[in-house]
């Protein structure tokens, strides 16, 4: 995987790690709460940025019998306020 257009307004963050699957479009029901292995992809604003921001990447995907196809995929972030212990409604320990 790779990174074609960064993101303006932030960074990406890429790791190969289990992760949950999680409901969603084309997810079957009985692979809900398996854990597959897989590129996670983490984006972190900016501090302060509210808005909206874009990331691309081209992904190459090789089948068993050696063969291979190219993806280009175009991710639209929208982060609508900075994610604060007091934005979410907590108070500070004193």
């Amino acid at each position: 995987m790779t990174v074609t257009l960064s993101p303006q307004f932030g960074t990406i963050s890429q790791r190969v790690g289990d992760s949950a699957i999680s409901g969603g479009p084309g997810i079957i029901d009985r692979c809900i709460g398996l854990t597959g292995k897989g590129t996670i992809v983490t984006y972190t604003p900016a501090k302060g940025f509210v808005g909206e921001d874009r990331v691309r990447y081209t992904v190459v995907f090789v089948s068993t019998n050696g063969s291979s196809t190219t993806r280009d995929f175009n991710i639209r972030i929208v982060v609508h306020t900075q994610a604060t212990p007091e934005a979410n409604g907590w108070t500070k320990a004193r």
